[in-house]
């Protein structure tokens, strides 16, 4: 027979969370002998525990749980609304299996606080979680759950993933005024492609096995820390979108930062510094994949941009010295390089005068100080396509008169800067501020800066464009500002390298206010034209301010033949088709006006004589237009004697 001792002298119970142990006395009686001795007794809590807060709102006060037990890892937990007690996790300890945070109910975490959560974890009331506590999950075995109103003011602190197994699903936006930690290669966090604000610390440790499911549309980690911030992504990790809010020093990379395919890089605020080894990597080729940054926020470092055959592409990059200084490279001919690598260096010493000549200016000034662009292609053929440059100068001190700055380039392995391409073929310089530097039509890729002349350029050019309407290619150009400004000629390339003269239109003089311009040629030839604005100012120099390109190899008509061209006193128009009786018939010169106009009656193949023996010689356009259906039909001839 047994008995255990009423009233144990040893029954002070020793806590654990979930469970109380006991110590109590035995006294066993066999054969006149009685054997006393102690024995351990466990008192198991309730699987589920309300919070009661009926003393206090500390976490570790058992009398404020239902059933007077502290919750561990095997224990749900609920915290209702209606209380006048809240829990507030003051210190290391705190656990519980899956958590709900009812509507209208709170919890809170000090400094100090840790909460290790075995189960899911669902707000659906409000958090006031201290950035520096921290909600670790680590249950190996189940995959756990993240859920409800986790942004703004109810953010979590530090979030740490310590599992053996299983994944910690994120269904709903999260901030984290913390850290983000995954600690071990089998600490899986499915991201859900749903959108983390982390105001500390990346610290991932298996690349893409731990950080998974970023997404391909909504999915994005935004950094918008206060202070320094570090991204490690413990291996190859393809986020998706990536936005810079970060008001405080940088965001610093451990490895370099990979953005996939469908992916974007937002520069608001903040610099990604990458030092001299890793860089950015953006894998999209859209022309928007990267924002243009910002003299608060860019990358310090190497920025590398898969591209598309065309397509303007910008580089934010700059240094801690001169801080940021983007480039813009606009592919306008189409390439066989698939990405370029670009970064931004302060020059150990400044460049001298080039010496060189072009555009009627003479480069005979210091190149700019801020530095210069380091930008490489990833094949060593990267003399294809065609290309514009802009560079967006900042933070420099030595800039010269209004106007005179082109960009240089610096090949390779040479040491000379110059304004010629890799190939040695020349690109076509063009006025514009310093600010934003432009020269067109470039090939080749290296080294990148601005040179300085003292000379003014009397124009700068905000636009120059060309289109086809129909019967004419149409020129148009603007200029923000203009210096004893004569005239404006539209050249047409009538060869592989010659320019003929199509007009002239009077230039405004000197003026400071927008001009807007155009010109309009009916003697187009049917293949790709060339046109090229020349500007003259009061003592007769010339500058080639742009080249524009337009496509009329689908303008000939196939109905309509004309002869003899040229032409002295008669013309003869014939259509190889059926057409209208009836056709109103205009002969356009070369200023656009009407020279002649008639109505006459076309049948098919049966020609149609115009007198033109009044006409000068020059060139001219027949236009007919059918008076039934509206078709028009254009061609062109010669009058000549």
């Amino acid at each position: 027979a047994a008995s255990i001792a009423s009233g144990a002298t040893t029954a002070t119970p020793t806590t654990t969370n979930l469970t109380s142990t006991v110590n109590y006395i035995v006294t066993v009686s066999a054969n006149g002998c009685t054997l006393k001795d102690t024995v351990a007794v466990t008192i198991a809590a309730p699987a589920t525990l309300t919070w009661t807060g009926a003393t206090n709102t500390d976490w570790f006060t058992r009398s404020n749980w239902s059933s007077n037990c502290l919750p561990e890892c095997a224990t749900t937990v609920t915290i209702p609304t209606g209380l006048t007690n809240y829990p507030n996790i003051n210190a290391a300890g705190a656990s519980c299996n899956s958590i709900t945070i009812q509507a209208g109910g709170t919890l809170s975490m000090a400094a100090a606080g840790v909460l290790s959560v075995c189960g899911d974890f669902t707000n659906n009331g409000t958090l006031a979680i201290n950035p520096a506590a921290t909600i670790r999950f680590n249950n190996g075995s189940v995959n756990q759950n993240i859920t409800g109103n986790l942004t703004g003011t109810n953010k979590l602190g530090n979030l740490m993933i310590t599992k053996t197994g299983g994944a910690l699903n994120m269904l709903a936006n999260i901030d984290i005024g913390g850290t983000f930690t995954t600690s071990n290669a089998t600490s899986v966090c499915n991201t859900g492609g749903v959108y983390i604000k982390l105001a500390g610390n990346f610290t991932n440790s298996a690349g893409g096995t731990t950080f998974t499911n970023v997404g391909t549309t909504t999915g994005t980690l935004e950094f918008n820390g206060t202070i320094a911030q570090t991204y490690s992504p413990g291996g190859t990790l393809t986020l998706n979108k990536v936005v810079m809010n970060h008001t405080g020093t940088g965001v610093t990379l451990a490895s370099s930062m990979l953005i996939g395919t469908s992916g974007s890089l937002t520069l608001t605020l903040g610099k990604i510094i990458t030092g001299t080894t890793y860089m950015v990597i953006v894998n999209n080729t859209a022309s928007n994949a990267v924002t243009t940054g910002n003299t608060s926020s860019f990358v310090q470092g190497f920025l590398r941009r898969y591209i598309n055959p065309t397509g303007s592409y910008d580089f934010p990059v700059g240094n801690s010295a001169k801080g940021y200084q983007r480039a813009n490279v606009n592919f306008t001919a189409a390439t066989t390089i698939t990405y370029l690598t670009a970064d931004f260096q302060s020059y150990a010493s400044v460049p001298g005068p080039l010496g060189t000549t072009e555009c009627s200016v003479t480069y005979n000034y210091n190149a700019l100080d801020n530095g210069f662009w380091n930008i490489d292609a990833n094949t060593v053929n990267n003399n294809t396509g065609m290309y514009n440059m802009t560079l967006y100068n900042l933070n420099y001190t030595n800039a010269a008169t209004t106007n005179g700055w082109t960009v240089m380039s610096r090949h390779n392995s040479s040491l000379t800067w110059a304004l010629v391409n890799g190939d040695g073929s020349n690109s076509q310089c063009m006025s514009s501020p310093v600010t934003a530097v432009v020269r067109n039509n470039m090939k080749g890729f290296s080294k990148f800066g601005t040179a300085q002349s003292t000379n003014v350029l009397p124009i700068e050019l905000l636009s120059f464009t060309g289109t086809n309407q129909g019967e004419h290619n149409l020129l148009e150009w603007v200029s923000a500002s203009e210096l004893n400004n004569l005239y404006f000629a539209i050249e047409r390339m009538n060869n592989a390298s010659d320019f003929i003269e199509v007009g002239r239109v009077a230039g405004a003089g000197t003026v400071s206010s927008e001009q807007y311009y155009s010109l309009k040629d009916y003697n187009f030839e049917n293949k790709i034209n060339y046109y090229r604005l020349l500007q003259v100012d009061f003592s007769g120099k010339e500058t080639i301010e742009g080249i524009v390109s337009i496509d009329n190899r689908s303008w000939k008509s196939s109905k309509l033949d004309i002869f003899p061209n040229p032409a002295n006193t008669q013309l003869f128009l014939s259509f190889t088709n059926d057409w209208s009786d009836k056709a109103s018939v205009e002969v356009i010169n070369d200023a656009g006006q009407v020279a002649m106009r008639s109505s006459e009656s076309f049948r098919k193949d049966v020609p149609v004589r115009l007198d033109i023996s009044s006409l000068a010689n020059g060139l001219y356009v027949v236009k007919i237009t059918n008076t039934d259906t509206g078709e028009m039909e254009i061609t062109r001839f010669m009058k000549a004697q």
